[in-house]
């Protein structure tokens, strides 16, 4: 299924033959000299595919559309790269839209290529009639992906292909970054080109919102005022901070400021786990450290993040309610959205932003916060995950337990962590300790189950790769793109999966038992959800396997050569029939039935001794 096999085979172009399609390659590698595409063939496609294939471009073949945006999504988020998604029309264009909503909710630039019918048999283009179809296989592709791209363009002639192709692999990389869609149509694949124009690529766009510098300017010198005049200072480092780790400057300004850390999900690889300044990732499934200091602080800082449901819990009167919250953010729609915790909003990229701070702060004499600092770092002492109970079942592995061991074995790597929705997320961002040399790869605002095989895939693909690269899934994500196992074995791709095994929907489980007192609907084996052998499975796609069943044999397989060297293993970890979220926000019913959202620092289960509060000088 990779490139390499095709390498060589199918006719060479003939300069008089030269067409759209080869014109669209050759400037999506102007573009990108190492472009990487990931692919599902089909007829309205064939003729770009041969393009790629006959400049031997780095193209994957998978097994579904919806698993080619998620492997382009994980090799993104992996290198730092922009990756080609190239798909069918109809039923190819429906299936990879999971994968694309998936980039666009968390700001992940990928360029999606999906072929058409000829022109004339266009759903939606037939002389302005409404029907609902025309075309072989096909929809009114433009009205199904534009809600979830930043443009759609339509290539109706031969000409000006250079510049729609260059503007939208551009856009995608432009602030706010995300994917960008370009519809082919299969007699305009075929034209001949004569197509000469030269078209400049730039790695950059202009911000939105860039005529405001002036009142950013002013932006920087209230902050520093909040920040001179603060006790009790926290910085919330999101996705948006994460993404410019690049440049060393936007690690200067956290040392420069000394102010304690806190992360979303999506930020939280910016750091290791034991730097001092950094405290814990926070929010409903979060760690309870920085919960509590959240309500406790008096400024918060929050650089790159939207500020999810998730990080600041249902009830957002308890966020941050002694804090001036100070959000610096590129995206106006953020600052403006009727849950906006904003009490002083930036609009600003952060690539803008950060050096401007740090030039400031470095002219500026900042307070000390050592009694505020000393404070956090006792209270994540004190508050860590392992001081929390698990569960000892024979036979079965706690997730917890597990994520931890599996931090240990990836202590030195520069790993790529893929991770799936429910449990296996939970307990990872919980309880592993990462390091600065790797990346938590997830998609984050959707949470679509399934992603993290086909991420590994394309994480996999970047180059270079990682040392190590881990899919942890559940079974019940296992299930929706397992047949992608079938392109890591092909490939040999160096993936080692963890399926956590909980026999069913262990999320959804704790959910029917905290709302309907236990009765379980489509979420466990006894109510309709059977689970398959997975170790079964994968040996039948030709992958090694490994079942241990308690945590020393889990231990041992990690310091193991199946788990350091570079073939393909899938092992089954079955998890605790008791196995359950904690420490987590859990809602509640008062007396009149009412739904009610505790705070964040409420995190079930209670703790047998209430936290130290903040005893610095006021």
């Amino acid at each position: 299924m990779e490139q390499e096999k095709t390498r060589g085979k199918g006719p060479s172009a003939v300069e008089s033959d030269f067409t759209v399609a080869d014109l669209i390659v050759e400037t999506l590698l102007e573009c990108d000299p190492g472009l990487h595409v990931f692919c599902l063939a089909g007829g309205p496609i064939g003729p770009l595919i041969d393009a790629f294939c006959r400049r031997q471009v780095n193209i994957t073949f998978l097994a579904h559309e919806q698993a080619c945006a998620m492997a382009c999504d994980g090799f993104a988020r992996s290198s730092g790269r922009l990756g080609i998604t190239l798909v069918t029309n109809g039923p190819g264009v429906t299936n990879t839209l999971t994968g694309v909503a998936g980039a666009y909710l968390d700001s992940i630039p990928m360029v999606v290529i999906s072929g058409g019918v000829a022109q004339q048999h266009r759903t939606g283009g037939s002389n302005g009639r409404e029907l609902r179809q025309l075309g072989v296989q096909d929809i009114a592709t433009e009205s199904f992906v534009t809600p979830m791209v930043k443009s759609f363009t339509y290539l109706n002639s031969a000409t000006r292909i250079k510049k729609e192709v260059v503007s939208s692999f551009n856009l995608a990389l432009a602030p706010r970054q995300g994917p960008t869609w370009i519809e082919v149509p299969i007699d305009v694949q075929n034209t001949r080109s004569q197509e000469q124009e030269a078209v400049s690529f730039f790695a950059t766009g202009t911000s939105k919102g860039s005529t405001l510098s002036d009142q950013r300017d002013k932006s920087v010198g209230q902050v520093i005022a909040l920040l001179q005049s603060a006790k009790k200072p926290l910085a919330i480092v999101g996705g948006g901070f994460r993404s410019g780790a690049s440049d060393p400057r936007f690690r200067q300004i956290l040392e420069t400021l000394r102010v304690p850390c806190i992360a979303t999900w999506a930020g939280m690889d910016f750091f290791s786990w034991e730097e001092p300044g950094y405290i814990g990732n926070f929010g409903i499934l979060g760690e309870r450290a920085p919960n509590v200091l959240l309500e406790e602080a008096d400024l918060v800082l929050i650089l790159g993040s939207r500020l999810s449901v998730p990080s600041t819990g249902y009830n957002t009167d308890r966020f941050a309610p002694e804090a001036t919250r100070v959000v610096v953010d590129i995206d106006e729609e953020e600052l403006r959205k009727n849950t906006s915790l904003s009490d002083f909003g930036v609009l600003e990229d952060l690539r803008e932003f950060v050096p401007k701070l740090l030039d400031a702060a470095l002219e500026t004499n900042l307070p000390s916060y050592k009694d505020w600092e000393d404070h956090c770092k006792r209270l994540k002492k004190d508050l860590n995950i392992a001081s929390e109970s698990f569960s000892d079942e024979p036979g079965a592995i706690d997730a917890y337990q597990f994520s931890a061991a599996l931090s240990l074995a990836l202590d030195k790597d520069n790993y790529a962590l893929c991770v799936d929705m429910g449990t296996a997320c939970t307990a990872l961002v919980q309880s592993f300790r990462h390091n600065q040399l790797g990346k938590l790869i997830r998609a984050h605002g959707l949470s679509a189950m399934g992603y993290a095989v086909p991420a590994s895939i394309g994480a996999a693909r970047s180059i270079p790769a990682p040392s190590r690269v881990i899919a942890i899934a559940g079974d019940g994500a296992m299930q929706l793109n397992i047949q992608e196992l079938q392109v890591i074995a092909d490939q040999s791709l160096p993936v080692k999966i963890f399926c956590l095994n909980s026999d069913g929907y262990r999320a959804i489980e704790i959910m029917q038992d905290n709302m309907f007192s236990g009765r379980r609907y489509g979420s466990d084996v006894d109510s309709g959800v059977p689970s398959p052998n997975f170790a079964a499975v994968a040996e039948a796609f030709g992958i090694t396997t490994s079942s241990p069943r308690s945590l020393a044999e889990l231990e041992l397989l990690l310091r193991s050569d199946l788990f350091h060297n570079d073939n393909p293993l899938f092992v089954n970890i079955q998890v605790p029939s008791s196995q359950r979220h904690r420490p987590r926000v859990v809602n509640r019913r008062n007396q009149d039935g009412e739904i009610v959202s505790p705070g964040l620092s409420e995190m079930w289960p209670s703790l047998d001794k209430k936290h130290s509060v903040f005893l610095g000088q006021p």
